[in-house]
């Protein structure tokens, strides 16, 4: 893989991330920015289980493309510093994975938020 391709993955993967981020919490009307949690919360309780699952689903799969785009990192560092272009990559690719569960989480939320049952709500927002 040359070092540009990694690039073009990287950016592949941050567009489908966004694309799920859209997915996920996309609403035309605006809202309190300083109550974000439960703006997102009501927006995600009232699009379809199917566009959640779609939000939630890209999250994990983008995060694998991007942690192929932190590849230019080594791709590009002068051979004396490669220890530490191997250091902050992995770091990157840590962060991502984080990233991608987290993203996978939010479908959860929406999907929780659905129901009567406040005591498991408050459980997982708790987790």
């Amino acid at each position: 893989m040359t070092l540009y391709e990694s690039i073009l993955i990287g950016l592949l993967g941050s567009f489908l991330m966004f694309l799920g981020d859209m997915t996920l919490y996309y609403d035309p009307n605006d809202y309190d920015s300083k109550d974000t949690m439960n703006n997102i919360i009501g927006i995600m309780k009232n699009v379809s289980i199917k566009r959640l699952y779609i939000g939630g689903l890209l999250g994990p799969i983008c995060a694998f493309i991007y942690c192929i785009g932190f590849l230019h990192i080594v791709l590009a560092i002068e051979e004396k510093y490669l220890n530490l272009g191997w250091f902050v990559f992995l770091i990157n690719v840590f962060g991502m994975i984080l990233g991608g569960a987290y993203h996978i989480q939010c479908a959860y939320l929406g999907l929780l938020s659905r129901y009567e049952n406040k005591g498991v709500f408050d459980e997982f927002l708790k987790f």
